[in-house]
C-alpha cells in the first residue's frame, strides 16, 4: 500500500487483502475527551479488555469492555452486546472499531504504553 488512491474500488480491495499483522491500525477506535487530553492523541487501536460506549446503530449508548477483537473480519465483541438466540443461548454482535468511544484504556503492556506515548 505505497500508492493511495481516491477509488473506493481499490481502497476496499487494499483494506480487505491487508495482511492480519497489519490490519491493528486499521482497527482503531476515538477515545474520550479526558483520555484524549492525557495521551495527546484522538485515537487508539482497540485491545481486549478496553472498556468502550457504542456511539453507532441500535445498540447506542451501551457500555462494556471488549471481550475479543476479529481481525480477519475487522470487528469487536463487546461484553453487553449481545443476542439472544430461539434457544435462548447468548451471542455476540460484532461491531466496527470506529461506531465505539474507548473511555478506559488498559495500559498493563509496556509496548502499548511506548507506542502510546510516541
Amino acid at each position: 500500500m505505497t500508492v493511495q488512491s481516491k477509488k473506493a474500488r481499490k481502497k476496499r480491495k487494499d483494506r480487505s487483502t491487508l495482511a492480519l499483522h497489519k490490519r491493528g491500525a486499521a482497527m482503531s477506535a476515538h477515545l474520550s475527551k479526558d483520555i484524549k487530553k492525557d495521551v495527546k492523541k484522538r485515537n487508539v487501536p482497540v485491545r481486549k479488555n478496553d472498556v468502550v460506549k457504542v456511539l453507532r446503530g441500535t445498540h447506542r449508548g451501551k457500555t462494556g469492555k471488549i471481550v475479543a477483537v476479529d481481525y480477519r473480519n475487522y470487528k469487536i465483541n463487546i461484553e453487553n452486546v449481545t443476542l439472544k438466540n430461539r434457544a435462548g443461548k447468548e451471542s455476540f454482535i460484532p461491531i466496527d472499531p470506529s461506531n465505539v468511544l474507548i473511555t478506559e484504556l488498559v495500559l498493563e503492556d509496556e509496548k502499548r504504553k511506548n507506542s502510546i506515548k510516541r
